[in-house]
């Protein structure tokens, strides 16, 4: 495994279609985040735990009071599949990041 998105792109398969000038996108990253995307909730599920097994091969650590996760869709109280998390541990959800 070399870097966190080619092993998304390996494991996950599609992303999000943002425009016909990139390919679909799985995750952004900037300086020490990353954020991934998906269109159904249990695709990000996957991603999360590809995340942890990538984690968990380099050796790295992802600190789950920095990791947050939103829904977007059109109201409504949350369901249960909606609900994320990270090696059993739940992921909190949150309207807005910063």
């Amino acid at each position: 495994m070399n870097d966190i998105v080619t092993h998304l792109k390996r494991h996950c398969g599609s992303g999000v279609f943002i425009s016909n000038q990139f390919e679909e996108v799985q995750a952004l990253m900037c300086a020490d985040g990353i954020a991934t995307v998906a269109k159904k909730a249990w695709k990000l599920q996957t991603q999360i735990n590809r995340i942890y097994e990538f984690c968990k091969f380099t050796g790295m650590q992802l600190n789950l009071d920095k990791s947050k996760f939103m829904v977007f869709r059109s109201g409504g109280p949350l369901r249960h599949y909606e609900r994320k998390f990270y090696n059993e541990r739940p992921i909190e959800i949150v309207p807005f990041y910063r």
